[in-house]
């Protein structure tokens, strides 16, 4: 068994293509090729909470040896003998069975698309090129790799290049549960920057099945009159949170109207979520100091299983406006989606309270004087 430990590189091949172009030649020529590879090994790690991962184990073993003193060598390599290996004097056989999705591999759209292209279909020259690296080693645990800092690293993207993103996530975190729950993750608008330059590929070292979440602690925008008539609400009576007197009001979407406080974005489309959830409202201030909210129910044409968010308030105050204001202080996050289950604590600080003051003064046109 190997213990050198590298890289996790997922491909993504974006486009479709056919059969023959797949069979088109490639002449590639490069000065330096660099294995970003892991080890393939018995009992690696797979998506937690995916039961075919659980059920199918990856497996490195040897079937047969030439003799027993290889056989022993072998062991004494770190090399798993099969309970049943055979000394047969003629070869050495070895076992390899692992899932395709998982360690090292390439994604072809057909691995998330109903009708996407199976890897075979894909021309080998869209993903045999230059690769560039974008190197951003210090993403910290469900930490956003963000299209400014795409830019801001001045990799040139192209149709040439395969970008490989560098966030230093996996040589910290893999083999532990943290690399599935706490991976960095793309931010929507990166897939859209890279089709835009016409890239064939992109390379990174975490799995970019993660969740990009914008717009959270907006969540207290349902009491707001625009948003008051899409929900059913009702006052539960007066309660507490962390020893604030709080009136509690239970909220549920109605039925008839369509969900405008969440949505998700797959694939260019938008899918509408329904909401329903409890605040908490200071009796003393009335402030909401507390949100959490649920899925109405379920929404199987995106895989979206379940949703629990919590969002705590506290007061900010901004000295040289002689303000305060009670904003989001932390939210968590949690989502089934896709057979995965991820959890995201958000933390938010450094507010910035922006104003603008106008004056106008209003009169009479100036009148011009004309010739005598």
């Amino acid at each position: 068994m190997m213990k050198t430990r590298k890289l996790v590189i997922v491909l993504f091949a974006s486009g479709a293509s056919s059969i023959a172009s797949a069979q088109q030649p490639a002449q590639v020529q490069f000065s330096r090729v660099v294995d970003l590879t892991i080890p393939i090994e018995s009992n690696m790690p797979g998506i937690p909470g995916i039961k075919i991962y659980d059920d199918n184990p990856s497996r490195v073993d040897v079937a047969a040896a030439i003799t027993e003193a290889q056989k022993e060598q072998l062991q004494a390599e770190g090399m798993t003998l099969n309970s049943n290996i055979a000394v047969n004097g003629r070869s050495m056989i070895s076992v390899l069975f692992i899932l395709v999705h998982n360690g090292t591999h390439i994604d072809a759209p057909r691995h998330m698309l109903e009708k996407g292209s199976p890897i075979d279909q894909m021309p080998l020259g869209q993903l045999v090129k230059e690769g560039v690296l974008i190197n951003l080693p210090n993403k910290g645990p469900n930490s956003v790799v963000t299209v400014k800092e795409i830019e801001k690293s001045g990799v040139e993207l192209g149709p040439d290049r395969i970008p490989i993103i560098h966030t230093g996530f996996t040589e910290k975190t893999w083999g532990k549960p943290e690399f599935w729950t706490q991976m960095p993750y793309l931010e929507a608008g990166v897939g859209a920057l890279m089709a835009s330059k016409g890239v064939p590929a992109v390379a990174l070292d975490v799995f970019p099945d993660g969740i990009a979440t914008k717009g959270l602690p907006s969540m207290i925008l349902i009491f707001h009159p625009v948003h008051q008539e899409d929900f059913e609400m009702k006052c539960e009576g007066l309660g507490s949170w962390r020893g604030i007197p709080a009136w509690q009001v239970h909220f549920q979407q109605k039925g008839d109207r369509i969900g405008r406080s969440r949505t998700y974005r797959i694939n260019g489309a938008l899918y509408s979520v329904a909401l329903k959830g409890r605040a908490w409202i200071s009796r003393d201030l009335l402030q909401v100091i507390r949100v959490e909210t649920d899925l109405v129910k379920p929404i199987p044409e995106i895989r979206l299983d379940a949703e629990h968010q919590e969002i705590d308030y506290g007061p900010v105050s901004f000295p040289k406006q002689h303000a305060e204001y009670w904003l989001p202080a932390t939210t968590d996050f949690y989502t089934e989606f896709r057979g995965k289950r991820i959890h995201r604590r958000l933390t938010y600080s450094d507010y910035v309270l922006f104003s603008v003051e106008e004056r106008q003064k209003i009169g009479s046109p100036t009148q011009k004087k004309g010739p005598d």
